[in-house]
């Protein structure tokens, strides 16, 4: 059996963390829709949401949070990559009353159940939140090298947005990261 990547049991050792406070649990929640989740809208207000990752820990904490803080369920399926021969976990909410508004609490719909582009500054407001935001973006698109060789840590998305938030946050607790984009795609990178 092939050994896990060290940025695998990094996300496994992290997804196992369960924050106290329900501030901080969405916050985590946000960010890990924002990096690995597909809106569907159907029109009306009405939409389903697909989530998708590469760990089965985090895809479980995932449907867990939707389940404890707004009493949402969803259904996992699991799909294995021809290519990578990777496992992709596949979270599915389907249209359901009151998802818009779980998502309008998450910041990724406004007020009028409009696409939000930008992050809401009460879902980082305190340190402790910020701090959950950082760990959901890390477990939806994030990379960590294995400290024996050159230490290097990346998160991946394909919000500009989201991106610069990321930087932001990163800034806040005096940790430099850079923003580069490429292929449409923006990477934020400490070395």
């Amino acid at each position: 059996m092939k050994e896990a990547s060290f940025s695998h049991q990094v996300k496994d050792e992290l997804a196992h963390h369960w924050p106290g406070k329900r501030c901080c649990r969405t916050a985590e929640l946000a960010a890990l829709v924002r990096v690995d989740g597909r809106l569907h809208l159907h029109g009306a207000g009405r939409c389903s949401l697909h989530l998708s990752s590469e760990n089965a820990a985090v895809t479980r904490k995932s449907l867990r949070f939707f389940s404890d803080l707004f009493d949402v369920s969803g259904e996992i399926s699991v799909r294995r990559s021809r290519l990578s021969q990777a496992n992709n976990y596949l979270l599915y909410i389907d249209e359901r009353p009151g998802l818009a508004q779980v998502l309008n609490e998450l910041g990724v719909l406004d007020d009028s159940l409009n696409l939000r582009a930008e992050i809401p500054g009460r879902l980082t407001k305190s340190d402790c939140c910020a701090a959950s935001f950082a760990r959901g973006l890390f477990l939806g698109g994030g990379f960590v090298s294995h400290p024996r060789g050159q230490y290097h840590l990346e998160l991946v998305t394909e919000s500009y947005q989201l991106a610069m938030t990321a930087q932001e946050l990163f800034n806040r607790f005096e940790i430099r990261a850079r923003v580069i984009e490429k292929r449409n795609r923006y990477t934020l990178y400490l070395k």
